[in-house]
């Protein structure tokens, strides 16, 4: 059995799409690495102290994303006498990411025998699949502590891959927590890799970041938190973490003006433009149940009938190629 978070109904296990052109991402992990309050966390809003005693994982569960993307949380059928968590095999195909968490509090030598022999069976079976390892519960740890462990794992998980002749090039490492944004920054990282055309939204964010001469955007997707597209600058969490606070504020703000004015659209609608300092503004614009979020300096926040022009273009040119993508996916 397996519960669709979609609807929270019981379907069995075969009932599972078998479209290979679906795109899929497994999670994985030992019993108690966290993989499920993650889910949890990200897609029902749960919050953080609430998943902390939850049992291992018993039953498939799904769950779904912008772009048709599904997220599979299997269950754990490790046993002392196996290292090979659960049968991936049937949801393994050239659109499957897997994820494999592991607690860098816990017995970590445990952990990468299991993480080896899951990438075992899906390198036999998808030879070119990607693997992205979260290093999770890292917060919890001195910054030394966290340097060391950090470097330990991925020279041992290298030295594996290099050893079994395997590519590292389709291994990434994450340290993440649900305590912080640093989960939803890894999660959309891996669900980015997914998105249909991709690259020509990350393009159009870039041409609007030269063109208004703004310090980064972001494609949030409202739901979950979760951006689903960003420019090609350089990266910065601290600005991926004041955007999603951002998205926060302006979701909350949103609904209360909605229950103050029902008449009121967002769609396509300037949202607000937010003061972080003296030297930055965040610029919010609402791209159907997308966001746009961007950061701007002072000097060009004084030009807003400028950014809300580009913004708008932006915003057309966004929903017409995942207008498009829609339309492919379905042909």
């Amino acid at each position: 059995m397996y519960i669709d978070r979609d609807d929270q109904s019981y379907v069995d296990v075969f009932s599972v799409p078998s479209d290979e052109s679906t795109p899929r991402i497994l999670i994985l992990g030992p019993p108690r690495s966290g993989v499920t309050s993650i889910l949890m966390c990200i897609f029902e809003k749960r919050d953080q102290l609430e998943t902390v005693f939850l049992q291992s994982t018993t039953e498939l569960t799904r769950y779904s994303m912008y772009g048709g993307i599904e997220i599979f949380d299997l269950p754990v059928e490790a046993n002392e006498h196996s290292y090979e968590l659960t049968n991936i095999s049937p949801f393994l195909s050239s659109n499957t990411i897997i994820i494999f968490v592991i607690d860098t509090q816990d017995d970590i030598q445990r952990s990468l025998l299991y993480l080896f022999s899951t990438m075992e069976t899906a390198f036999r079976h998808q030879p070119d699949i990607q693997f992205h390892i979260f290093l999770h519960k890292i917060d919890g740890l001195s910054e030394e502590l966290r340097q060391d462990i950090n470097q330990d794992i991925q020279h041992r998980v290298l030295t594996n891959i290099d050893y079994e002749g395997w590519d590292s090039s389709l291994v990434q490492f994450h340290e993440t927590s649900i305590y912080n944004k640093s989960i939803y920054e890894a999660m959309s990282r891996v669900s980015n890799k997914l998105i249909p055309n991709s690259n020509i939204l990350e393009n159009i964010l870039t041409s609007l970041c030269y063109k208004s001469n703004l310090d980064k955007a972001y494609l949030f997707d409202i739901e979950n938190k979760l951006f689903i597209a960003t420019d090609s600058f350089p990266y910065a969490s601290q600005y991926h973490q004041f955007c999603f606070d951002t998205v926060d504020l302006v979701e909350d703000l949103t609904s209360l003006s909605f229950q103050l004015n029902k008449n009121q659209t967002t769609d396509s609608k300037l949202l607000s433009l937010i003061q972080l300092d003296a030297n930055f503004f965040i610029m919010t614009y609402q791209v159907s149940k997308l966001m746009l979020v961007c950061i701007v300096r002072d000097s060009v926040s004084r030009n807003i009938s400028l950014l809300e022009f580009n913004a708008k273009k932006v915003s057309t040119s966004i929903k017409k190629v995942l207008e498009q993508s829609w339309t492919s996916s379905e042909d």
